[in-house]
């Protein structure tokens, strides 16, 4: 499905499960889309920047500071919002968000 992601909320980076990311998405040339909470994990956040979790907490250990996480987000944020998307969505593989409602997650998320 194509998609355009509207918001995100709620990015966790651990050192033992790497990323966790919950963003709104919607259908890009709808006017009435609804908004569907998915789970970015992993594997799709690191393909999108390039850099794994574990690169990223060592840079900012080695740093001092959270700027280098800051930066990170930041481009995340802005590749995320600015860009179409075909996404793959997993229905069977529901994760609970913090409200405790289902959301699934992401398998495939392609750029277009």
């Amino acid at each position: 499905m194509e998609c355009k992601a509207s918001k995100l909320s709620k990015l966790k980076i651990t050192s033992s499960k790497g990323y966790y990311l919950i963003v709104h998405i919607i259908e890009p040339d709808s006017f009435n889309s609804m908004e569907v909470a998915v789970v970015f994990g992993n594997e799709i956040i690191s393909g999108l920047l390039g850099v794994s979790h574990k690169e990223v907490i060592r840079l900012s250990k080695e740093a001092g500071s959270d700027d280098i996480l800051k930066k990170i987000i930041r481009q995340l944020h802005e590749k995320l919002l600015s860009s179409r998307a075909n996404v793959e969505l997993d229905l069977s593989l529901m994760v609970n968000d913090a409200s405790g409602f289902p959301t699934p997650r992401v398998l495939h998320y392609l750029i277009q």
